[in-house]
């Protein structure tokens, strides 16, 4: 065990989870502040706990499956890439879309540039940062 390793494996899960309780702290006088503290805890919940446990999970078969492809490895490892960013952006989008939940009116917060998924992947997200790992 190394605690070098562990603790810079565990500083950006650190990092956002400090930012989420700010903002819910700053957020306990400011409803579309709590609501966006409350959309990033989603975002943590989902994305880092659930996705980060199911890598976990699946990381010996992913890497066997790695190990078979002799050609195409950039290929797909975009793939995968634009997979995960699908992924993230459709939980982000989901928490955009859960504002009535968080008690604000639709349009009032968002946590990512609109609550339509297509348009987050077409024209704000996924559309811009493909290109620089296909480079």
């Amino acid at each position: 065990f190394n605690p070098f390793k562990a603790a810079c494996r565990c500083r950006p899960c650190c990092l956002a989870i400090c930012i989420d309780i700010v903002t819910f702290v700053a957020g306990i006088e400011n409803a579309k502040l709590g609501a966006l503290a409350k959309m990033a805890w989603g975002i943590n919940f989902f994305w880092i706990v659930g996705f980060g446990l199911l890598s976990l999970y699946l990381r010996k078969r992913v890497a066997r499956f790695g190990a078979t492809i002799h050609r195409g490895l950039v290929s797909v490892f975009v793939g995968f890439v634009i997979s995960f960013a699908l992924i993230e952006e459709g939980i982000a989008t989901a928490m955009t879309n859960c504002a009535p939940l968080f008690g604000v009116e639709m349009g009032e917060v968002y946590i990512t540039a609109s609550g339509n998924d297509m348009d987050v992947v077409l024209f704000h997200s996924v559309v811009v940062f493909v290109p620089q790992f296909l480079v």
